[in-house]
This record gives structure tokens, C-alpha cells and sequence, in this order.
């Protein structure tokens, strides 16, 4: 009887250590698709800008950064693709931008840094030329960051900045106080590599956020992490891709995630690869939409590679551009599959 009882407890405890064992790798889940659909790019003439470095929309406009015209900001009203404004010279002076490029926001307004020579600073505007008060922008002076440093800024609910900071040998996700100026919550992201080639960690990638989420997308691995705003884990979807890096020649490096957009509830991140049946096709590129909790909503294939993206959710649109420096792309996610 006393026999009986001791297989009996060792066979619970080993079943409760199984189950433990699997309920842990299930924080890594698969990459399922419930809809996948196939997007044609409509190839618009747009030679008013062609030294575009960034794009993003906000308020039923979208907006680009330039790079060598007499302004360096351009916003056009959707969904027509008008030019509204253009403003913002290249200096250092008052007023004048540097490097600009946009901090990510979940307001109808939208974010710069790289004004003049002050990496603290981050000026808010408006799209809507209708809106005198958004040319007055308003000013985040930061204490203790130099946003040269940092980078995938993002500020949520005008209170709270998410960067990414790279340094060698470290990858930090951190958060920060607009309010209070300080630092509220910071997760590692672990560097296994010994060299000081910053490009070249196999962790590295991007960070979005949304009200509710974080999203780190993973540049040399199919991985991605989702984490509340805390950066406690919420899902991660690891598909234990071969990662193959080259710090010499990072051409010749095996890429995944390349750049992403954060909607209103949702995260859309383009893939460097899709699959067609169990093979990658590499040189072709998709766009994954997940929703808040990581979960694969819908899949879209695109016929024509973008370099940047962003989503006009509004009008159900992706805007972006490829190699035609006088064109910009445009996918209807309305239509039916092409």
C-alpha cells in the first residue's frame, strides 16, 4: 500500500513538472495567421519630395521629413495628397532642425526631435493648418537624456516617453516621466556578442508602443516581444529563426523585422520574407498585424518591397515608398484580394 502511494506521489510530481515545463514554453507561441491577403501597390506620382527619410500620419495627414530641400517638413492632407505646408530649414539655429526625425505619439499631433543643436529637445505640432496653435509648439525640454542617444521614441497620453537606448554592449528599453522629468520603469535586453558593433547585436531591434502595449520586433530574428507598459512580458512569438550577421558586411546578414507602425489598438510590422508553404521567400515583403495582446490578426502580402510605412487607419490605407524616388505607394486594405 505504502508502495503504491510513493508511485503514485512520484508520478503527480512528475506530471506537475511536465505540465510546468510546458505551460513555460508556451510564453513562445506560433506565428498563425487567421486571414492573409495579397496587397497591389498603387504607384502615385509624387516628385514634389524626393529625398523623403521618414513618413507618418496623424490627423488625416501625413507628413514627411526631407533631407536636402529648402524645408525639411511637409505635411499633405489625406486622402487627396495635397500639400499643405511646408516649414523647418536646415541649421542649427532657433528654430531650425538638424536631423529631425519623428517621435511616434498616440495624439492627434505629431512629434519632432533634432531641433537646432539641443538634444533635449522635443517640439509637438499640429497637421492641421486650420489649428493656429499647434505653429506654437509646444516644448519637452528632457532632463538627463540626450535624445541623440535614444531612439523609436514614443510618447503616450502626453506623459510618458518610450525610447530604446543603444550603447556598447547594451540594448535598454526604458521609460520616462514627461511630467516629473524622471525615469519610471527600464528592462535590459541582453547582448551576447563581444564586439562593440552596436548595429550588429543579435538582439537588436525596434521598439512601438500603443496606450496599453509595448512591442519590441526583433531586426535578426522572427521574434517578437510584447510587454505591458511596465515591460512585464505579455506573449513572445519566437519562431527560433537562424540568425546569420556579418559586422563587416551587414549586407550579407539575414534580416527579419525591418520597420513597423503603431495604430490605435494595433501594431503593423514589416517582415523581410514571407512563407509559401514551408519556404521563405526571401526579396518579398509582408506587413504582420497584431492586435494589443499579441495576438496575429492578418497578414498582407505585398507585390512591391516598401522601405518605410505608415497606416491611415481612417481611410483604411498604408501609405509608403520603394525604390521609385518620383512615386508613392499606396495599398487599399479595402479592397478584396487581388
Amino acid at each position: 500500500m505504502k508502495k503504491t502511494r510513493v508511485f503514485m506521489f512520484l508520478y503527480i510530481l512528475i506530471s506537475i513538472i511536465l505540465l510546468s515545463g510546458c505551460g513555460n514554453s508556451k510564453s513562445e507561441h506560433l506565428k498563425i495567421f487567421p486571414r492573409e491577403k495579397q496587397l497591389k501597390a498603387a504607384k502615385i506620382p509624387f516628385d514634389i519630395i524626393i529625398d523623403r527619410i521618414s513618413i507618418t500620419v496623424v490627423d488625416n495627414h501625413v507628413v514627411f521629413i526631407s533631407q536636402k530641400a529648402d524645408s525639411l517638413i511637409h505635411i499633405f492632407s489625406l486622402p487627396q495628397l495635397q500639400l499643405v505646408r511646408s516649414f523647418g530649414r536646415y541649421g542649427k539655429g532657433p528654430g531650425e532642425l538638424q536631423a529631425p526625425s519623428f517621435v511616434d505619439s498616440n495624439s492627434n499631433r505629431f512629434y519632432l526631435k533634432g531641433i537646432g543643436y539641443n538634444p533635449n529637445l522635443i517640439k509637438e505640432f499640429s497637421a492641421d493648418i486650420r489649428d493656429n496653435a499647434g505653429w506654437i509648439p509646444k516644448e519637452y525640454h528632457l532632463k538627463d537624456i540626450a535624445v541623440w542617444d535614444i531612439r523609436n521614441l514614443t510618447i503616450i497620453n502626453d506623459s510618458i516617453l518610450f525610447y530604446v537606448e543603444n550603447f556598447p554592449y547594451q540594448i535598454s528599453l526604458k521609460s520616462y516621466n514627461l511630467k516629473i522629468q524622471k525615469q519610471i520603469y527600464s528592462k535590459e535586453i541582453k547582448v551576447t556578442e563581444a564586439h562593440e558593433y552596436q548595429f550588429a547585436y543579435s538582439n537588436n531591434g525596434f521598439m512601438l508602443a500603443t496606450d496599453s502595449t509595448i512591442v519590441y520586433a526583433y531586426l535578426y530574428q522572427d521574434r517578437i516581444d510584447f510587454m505591458a507598459h511596465d515591460f512585464l512580458s505579455k506573449k513572445t512569438i519566437n519562431l527560433n529563426s537562424e540568425i546569420l550577421i556579418d559586422p563587416k558586411n551587414i549586407s550579407d546578414s539575414k534580416l527579419y523585422y525591418l520597420d513597423g507602425f503603431a495604430g490605435k489598438n494595433k501594431f503593423y510590422l514589416l517582415h523581410n520574407a514571407y512563407t509559401q508553404g514551408d519556404q521563405q521567400i526571401s526579396g518579398k515583403k509582408s506587413i504582420e498585424v497584431f492586435d494589443n495582446e499579441g495576438n496575429p490578426q492578418i497578414r498582407y502580402y505585398l507585390d512591391v518591397a516598401p522601405s518605410s510605412f505608415a497606416v491611415d487607419e481612417e481611410n483604411n490605407k498604408i501609405y509608403a515608398w520603394g525604390d521609385e524616388e518620383d512615386v508613392i505607394l499606396m495599398y487599399d486594405l479595402s479592397l478584396t484580394d487581388q
